[in-house]
């Protein structure tokens, strides 16, 4: 049975992990519900195994079924790292289309254009991925999870600035641009009233 101190480290490590998949489901949830379903089937899956194990004899069954738990642990947390790297990856871009012709934009984020041009050779990167486990595969992706995540959350906190700029740059606009038409009008009245000033003159 499980309780046998033979079985404790698989038992630890399947843990270990379960919860660290846990974290990774629950930071997913809070962004959007939707991308812990596969993560929480995957923990679903482990629990099964476990179950099994719990209730097996069989030393091989036990630690098979084990095993089965922990992949699927594990799997549950890489599945928690990319729906969030793949959402955050999808707010840059919407942030870009929204963001990027608008002036105001290089005022607030002055290496706007380094930042982006980072997160397309991280893409690059991912897409060129070459790894002979999965598990290698996603402890690359996670290399660049923290990158990505972090010049979202800056993106995202930097969307009212942007627009409380422009704001402040359209009033300066419509108040340089009433200047300009007080100028003229004066200047209009200045050359109407020079002209009638030298009408009446000669009469």
């Amino acid at each position: 049975m499980l309780i046998n101190e033979e079985y404790s480290a698989k038992i630890k490590e399947v843990s270990d992990n379960f919860s660290s998949a846990e974290k990774k489901i629950k930071n997913a949830e809070l962004l959007n519900k939707n991308l812990s379903i596969p993560s929480i089937n995957e923990l679903r899956y482990a629990g099964y195994h476990l179950l099994i194990a719990s209730q097996s004899n069989d030393k091989e069954k036990i630690t098979e079924e084990l095993d089965k738990a922990n992949r699927h642990t594990k799997r549950a947390y890489y599945d928690g790292v990319e729906s969030v790297l793949l959402l955050k990856l999808d707010e840059i871009q919407t942030f870009d289309e929204e963001f990027s012709k608008i002036p105001e934009l290089i005022e607030v984020i002055p290496n706007y254009t380094s930042k982006f041009s980072k997160v397309t050779t991280i893409v690059e990167q991912l897409q060129d991925i070459e790894a002979s486990t999965r598990d290698e595969k996603y402890a690359i992706i996670e290399n660049y999870y923290n990158d990505i995540k972090d010049i979202s959350t800056e993106l995202n906190q930097s969307r009212t600035l942007i627009i409380n700029k422009i704001d402040i740059n359209g009033r300066k606009e419509k108040k340089e641009q009433r200047k300009f038409i007080l100028m003229v009008i004066i200047g209009l009245i200045t050359i109407f009233l020079t002209i009638l000033g030298i009408v009446f003159s000669t009469n």
